[in-house]
């Protein structure tokens, strides 16, 4: 069995592509989080055998409608059961 990797980047007639790990890192993101937004539809991208590339400036305005912009939305705290005690 080959262990090829995939490339983080390719470009399609003029257009440049970014793997999910490339997006992820460039976004501050999660792998999972970014193939999870993929999956639900809200962000678009491209299957290519078994990795999904992103065109980074669609995927940024597609997800500036799902992510909450400012930092405190995103950092809002979980729910301990010990903050209970």
């Amino acid at each position: 069995m080959s262990s090829r990797k995939s490339p983080t980047e390719i470009t399609i007639k003029n257009r440049t592509l970014v793997s999910s790990q490339t997006l992820a890192d460039m976004l501050g993101l999660s792998v999972l989080t970014i193939r999870n937004h993929y999956r639900n539809g809200a962000i678009p991208g491209t299957k290519i055998g078994r990795t999904i590339y992103f065109d980074s400036d669609k995927a940024l305005k597609a997800l500036s409608i799902v992510l909450p912009t400012d930092k405190a939305a995103r950092n809002t705290k979980k729910y301990d059961p010990t903050d209970d005690m």
